[in-house]
């Protein structure tokens, strides 16, 4: 059956129950045609199946906006004895929100129940709905399906929020590294200043290898020198304590990782750890 172009398939309520779900139980032989029932189809809703699996294997990606597709499947009793319908889907299942709404067409009296998938495991938790029409507790039911539109906007409104967050983040940290190095700059400043107090002429009568790389490292520019820094401290005096270099500026290794102010090493740096610089 061929469609004018800008034909859509959009049936009220009462015509999915007194047309088509009563001539589907009831009329024998089918009144339908081959158009029709390419339009309504007969399909397992509640097997292994997931719903974006339904949707693509029916032509589902074609469709607009907020349009469905048409389905007549049967019922499942999840248990023998049991009256409990089985509503497992794929690996999920259609979950119930609402008691159901009375459909009246003509003499035909039909429910309409609104499921949703849910399965909390998959990104497609919620994002499909599907509506079922019963007649007379039949076996048989006619079943449509879509795109949940909500949960796609929630997942856009989601997306948006953590890409603000990250934003966030990423000017926060940005700031702080500019502090981290007006701090190394001036904390280089201030080594660089030539030491006057009786104290610091006695040390200079006292030069060892731990002095040499002292000098060795106050010959690297303070922002080459933040360059190669993992991580440094302070003390409440705003006194660096600590640089742990990750790599030279020449490209090899340094023999060491920690350095501490006036080259105090901990007790797991040995003394050959800095002599090789």
């Amino acid at each position: 059956m061929a469609f004018p172009v800008g034909h859509i398939f959009q049936p009220t309520d009462k015509q999915l129950v007194g047309y088509y779900l009563f001539n589907k139980l009831f009329t024998q032989p089918s009144p339908f045609t081959d158009g029709e029932k390419s339009l309504v189809k007969d399909f397992d809703l509640y097997g292994c199946l997931e719903p974006w699996e339904i949707w693509q294997l029916h032509g589902g990606d074609d469709l607009e906006d907020e349009q469905f597709l048409y389905f007549f499947t049967s019922l499942k009793k999840a248990s023998v004895k049991g009256s409990r319908i089985c509503r497992r889907v794929g690996s999920g299942t259609w979950a119930g929100e609402d008691s159901g709404e009375k459909i009246k067409a003509g003499d035909v009296v039909a429910f309409k129940k609104r499921f949703r998938y849910e399965n909390k495991h998959s990104p497609h938790n919620g994002a499909w709905i599907m509506h079922e029409f019963t007649i007379h507790s039949a076996p048989t039911v006619l079943c449509r399906i879509k795109k949940n539109p909500r949960a796609a906007d929630n997942k856009r409104k989601l997306k948006e929020a953590t890409f603000k967050q990250s934003k966030r983040c990423k000017t926060g940290l940005s700031v702080m590294q500019q502090s981290q190095r007006t701090l190394l700059d001036a904390q280089y400043n201030m080594l660089q200043s030539p030491m006057t107090t009786p104290q610091a002429e006695s040390d200079t009568n006292s030069v060892d290898a731990d002095d040499s790389f002292l000098a060795y490292m106050m010959k690297l520019p303070p922002l080459s020198l933040l360059s190669h820094a993992d991580r440094y401290w302070v003390d409440e005096e705003d006194v660096l304590q600590s640089v742990v270099i990750s790599s030279r500026p020449d490209g090899g290794d340094w023999c060491c990782e920690d350095v501490m102010k006036n080259i105090s090493l901990p007790d797991e740096i040995t003394c050959h750890d800095v002599t090789n610089f």
